[in-house]
């Protein structure tokens, strides 16, 4: 009896992949097969689960303009196949949860609405923690990207004091730099050779950025070239306001761990080391 929910849903997992997989070919697939579409099938399918999960995205998850602003800054990923791999994790917490709860039936009996709940909540925390994973991975790159802005202001200014262009030194610091920072500069660069003004293409960059140094640095470099203020002495200076400004997060970050650090300390080694020192004391006064 206890295995019979499990049953069920598998049953039912079965049944809605083969209606998915057989249903009836939409006109953009059978157009598209004769145009060399070959993905087209595969996209056609994302679409129609996401069309069916839409709703419950928009109203429990995370928004789709939230999930397309942490993938652009990953910039690995489309939406569809985000959703896709969220939806695989929330059937991996699925299965870990039954797992759990045929663990715990061999101990005890478990009732089937239990088992339901449990179930219920495995697949949530799984579809919830892949959205998590998503915003850690976007934090990480963008901490990634200020760490690296103070030397690429430094670099353009020594790139642009030698007499080269914005284009050329931007081209110039993009080969050097890291993969983030660098894959945001050849976007940049991508606007400039296609005939965008400099000054738009870096304004753009700064609006859909989310490291707020790059933006700062990009709407030094839009003022100066619209002003026409020397752009070495201002990039120079926009460097050593970096510098200050990641060595002060960097004094705060240890104060602030310097704190968590007390707790192991006051709740873990200070009572091992009170017990310690009574115990003997404790013991031959009972003696």
């Amino acid at each position: 009896m206890a295995y019979l929910p499990g049953i069920l849903m598998a049953l039912g997992v079965v049944l809605i992949t083969e209606a998915i997989r057989k249903r009836r070919a939409l006109l953009e697939e059978r157009v598209l097969a004769y145009l060399g579409g070959g993905g087209s099938s595969h996209r056609a399918r994302g679409r129609l689960i996401l069309s069916w999960m839409q709703p419950v995205w928009e109203t429990f998850g995370s928004t789709t303009a939230s999930v397309e602003s942490r993938l652009e800054q990953i910039g690995t990923s489309t939406v569809e196949r985000f959703r896709i791999e969220q939806m695989l994790a929330g059937v991996v917490g699925l299965g870990g949860s039954t797992l759990l709860v045929a663990i715990m039936n061999t101990v005890k009996p478990i009732v089937v609405y239990h088992w339901l709940l449990l179930a219920l909540v495995g697949g949530c925390a799984g579809m919830l923690g892949w959205d998590q994973f998503l915003t850690y991975r976007a934090r990480k790159i963008t901490r990634r990207i200020s760490r690296q802005v103070a030397d690429t202001a430094e670099l353009l200014a020594l790139s642009v004091s030698a007499g080269e262009s914005i284009p050329n030194a931007l081209h110039r610091v993009q080969r050097v730099s890291g993969d983030e920072l660098g894959s945001q500069l050849k976007t940049v660069l991508n606007l400039i050779e296609a005939g965008v003004p400099v000054s738009r293409a870096l304004a753009n960059l700064a609006n859909q950025t989310h490291s707020p140094q790059l933006a700062r640095l990009l709407d030094t470099l839009t003022s100066a070239i619209d002003r026409g203020t020397p752009l070495s002495q201002t990039l120079r200076e926009q460097a050593r306001d970096l510098r200050d400004e990641a060595r002060r997060n960097l004094i705060e970050s240890g104060g602030r761990k310097e704190i968590a650090m007390l707790f192991p300390v006051v709740f873990i080694i200070l009572p091992i080391t009170v017990v310690f020192a009574l115990y003997p004391g404790l013991v031959a006064l009972t003696l």
